[in-house]
Order: structure tokens, then sequence, then C-alpha cells
């Protein structure tokens, strides 16, 4: 943030500055609150996209280096009954992941507007896009090694309203001081424990 602010303040707002409706809207806000409301405006918005990505950076990482941690602790502690499966392939799960991380970065060009320019935006945007991504990525990589294809898709089916609910909880994590330094992995453990108990839920 030390280091792009000097950037946007020099080079993004002069450019956004060069459209004559920006410039009549804000330049009107300006002379009324003495102050560059459009500097102001590109701050929050760099900030909730820094904020935005390093999130999305800790969800995939998550997803990748502790989630395979968590779910042989979890599986052993809560699921000892719950046996491993390999119908569903890593290749599999890296698609997966590459198909959420494109429709992640498509929502998020599509709803930049939303984003930018409509109050309230910088918040909900980035807080259901994450939301979105927790929910398509964590189940995969959870249930990798032990759902077989049929219990995977009858899971992402029947729970489909219940892993929007769990990421929308979770994705609250982040917006909660101290807290947020742990969202991710708190995440993981939500899904690692639900999407384990379900699957033991059907195999009874």
């Amino acid at each position: 943030m030390f280091w792009g602010w000097p950037l946007i303040a020099t080079k993004f707002v002069p450019y956004l500055q060069s459209f004559s409706i920006l410039q009549s809207t804000f330049g009107q806000l300006d002379l009324l609150l003495g102050f560059s409301v459009l500097n102001v405006v590109a701050l929050l918005v760099f900030t909730v996209l820094i904020f935005t990505v390093s999130y999305f950076f800790l969800i995939i990482l998550t997803s990748i280096l502790l989630v395979p941690l968590l779910n042989p602790i979890i599986r052993k502690l809560y699921f000892p009954n719950l046996t491993e499966n390999s119908e569903l392939t890593f290749f599999d799960s890296l698609k997966n992941s590459v198909v959420s991380v494109a429709i992640y970065f498509g929502l998020l060009i599509v709803l930049s507007p939303i984003l930018i320019f409509v109050p309230l935006g910088q918040v909900l945007v980035p807080y259901f896009l994450n939301a979105h991504l927790a929910r398509r990525v964590f189940p995969y990589d959870v249930l990798q090694s032990y759902a077989t294809a049929s219990e995977f898709e009858r899971f992402m089916l029947k729970e489909k309203q219940s892993l929007w609910t769990l990421a929308l909880l979770t994705g609250g994590y982040f917006y909660v001081p101290i807290l947020n330094l742990l969202a991710a992995p708190l995440a993981a453990l939500a899904f690692v424990i639900f999407s384990m108990g379900k699957i033991d839920e059907y195999r009874r």
C-alpha cells in the first residue's frame, strides 16, 4: 500500500480526471468539501483491492497447503469410520481451482463499476466474491480423497444452500480485526468438518 498509493495519486487519479464526466462530478464536490473526493475514493478502492487480493491468495494457499494437513487430523478425531476413496483426482481438483479462479476474476471485472462507484460496493463485492471462491474450492479439496464421484455430486447439489451459508458466515471473519488474520484457516476448518460430516452422514 505504501508503494502503490503514490502511483495511484500521481498517475491513476489524474488519468481519471481527464474524463469530463468525472471532472465535472467530482470537481463540484471538491469545491464544496474542500478536498479531493476522487483521491479519497481511489485510495478506498485501492485499499479494498489490496485486502481482497490478499484474502484471495490466502484462500488458495490454505486450500493447497493447509487443507491436506487438516484432513487426516479431523477425520481421525471426528470421523474415524470415513474411508478413503480415489475417484476424485488431483487433476480434477486442479481444474476446479483454475476454473474457480477464472470465474472469480471474471466476476471482479464485471462488477468493477459497483466496486468503484456504488456506496458499500467496496465491501459487498469482495465479500460475495470470496464467499463464492471458498464455496467452490474448499469442498473439492476436502473431499478429494474421501468422497466418490456420485457422493460429491450429491453433496454439491443437496448442500448448495448450506455451502453458501457457511461461506458467507466464515467470510465475515475477514472483517473482524485480529480475527481476520486467521480468516482463511478458520474457514478451511469449518469446511473440512462440514464436508466430511455430510459424507459420513450419507454413508450411514
